[in-house]
């Protein structure tokens, strides 16, 4: 896992640091190896009587001191704010200034006013994480990810894909991100962790991936054809409208052969990724798109939903395959296998790769 960490940060040697002896909090029961871990580095701090108190929230001054302790980083005392609700010489002023000039905080705007205010003793919300944690270390997004809570243009969307990408924080089970939520003193000691030292991440970086294909245009060649996907928008339910221009090459002797135009319509929910292919962009309904596959599958590949009727199609997750000399990871692989009571059965597959949506289709026919 690589991450990246500010000047100031590098500039005052910030390194791994040793796992820590245990600090016995009476009331911890959840990461208290993480919990114990930020303590021996000071940069969290139990009370006077032995407690933790992970329960409480943390609010947003104290998860930028955290932080600034993270990257030991003392603030000088010259500072400057323009935040209409934090003054020079109240408690925080001078930490605040520097996160503001290391890039990691930026504050809010009030409406009505158009003042710039910090709001230091607010709860700090995991979306809110999700951006002062990014500022703080660089970190650079790997992985576009769906979470059914944070839309293509949430304002946090980029920020929380690129801790879901580092494997700081990956979401619910329920595939949620809950951005709104307010953070723990418990939870962000582990985000904090994880941030610091890459052993206290645990778990699949790609569990809640997102095979909606990125939305910018990108070309697709092999031996045999040239694709050209152009990103045409997105439609009222949130779903993503291509065109795909295929030119077959490979029976053309001395220029580019026949040319076909079809258009995509890809769609996300909890229950799967939904899918529609056709000649006409009009044609791009709800009422014709299809499940191309189910979220999430089991570990051998089957479907855990009786929603849907998958008697002859089989899914499966490969780590990595190779399409077209291209490599991938984590490749869905959906199977039809029709009823061979059929004059001309066949079986066809389709390869969903993360970010990219459809890469590969194959069908194979069986004369009786």
């Amino acid at each position: 896992m690589k991450k990246y960490i500010t000047g100031a940060a590098v500039a005052l040697g910030l390194s791994t640091f040793p796992l820590a002896a245990d600090a016995s909090f009476s009331d911890v029961t959840m990461y208290g190896d993480e919990i114990n871990y930020l303590t021996e580095l000071d940069i969290i701090k139990g009370y006077d009587n032995g407690e933790f108190k992970p329960d409480n929230q943390v609010t947003r001054l104290q998860a930028v001191q955290m932080i600034l302790r993270g990257l030991q980083v003392e603030p000088d005392g010259e500072s400057s704010t323009e935040f209409s609700d934090v003054n020079a010489g109240d408690y925080g002023y001078d930490e605040i200034f520097a996160a503001v000039e290391l890039g990691i905080i930026s504050g809010k705007t009030d409406p009505e006013t158009g003042e710039q205010y910090f709001d230091p003793y607010a709860p700090l919300t995991r979306s809110q994480m999700a951006k002062i944690l990014t500022n703080a270390y660089v970190l650079e997004e790997e992985w576009n990810y769906f979470f059914t809570d944070i839309s293509h243009d949430h304002w946090a969307k980029d920020y929380v894909d690129t801790l879901a990408s580092h494997g700081i924080s990956t979401g619910y089970e329920d595939r949620t991100f809950r951005p709104d939520q307010q953070i723990k003193r418990g939870h962000f000691a582990l985000f904090m962790a994880r941030m610091l030292d890459d052993r206290f991440v645990e778990g699949d970086v790609m569990e809640y991936v997102s095979y909606m294909p990125d939305p910018e245009d990108f070309e697709f060649n092999d031996e045999a054809y040239q694709e050209e996907h152009k990103f045409l928008g997105y439609a009222e339910d949130g779903s993503q409208l291509w065109e795909v221009v295929t030119t077959n090459i490979q029976e053309a002797s001395d220029s580019f052969g026949e040319t076909s135009t079809e258009y995509r319509k890809y769609l996300e929910t909890a229950d799967g990724l939904f899918m529609s292919s056709t000649d006409s962009l009009e044609n791009l309904n709800e009422s014709n798109i299809n499940l191309a596959f189910p979220y999430p599958l089991n570990e051998d590949g089957t479907s855990i939903h009786s929603d849907y009727d998958f008697s002859y199609t089989s899914f499966y997750i490969r780590e990595e395959m190779t399409i077209n000399d291209v490599n991938y990871k984590n490749v869905v692989v959906a199977t039809y296998h029709p009823d061979y009571s059929l004059s001309s059965p066949y079986t066809s597959s389709t390869y969903y790769a993360p970010n990219l949506g459809l890469v590969d289709r194959s069908s194979y026919w069986f004369g009786i």
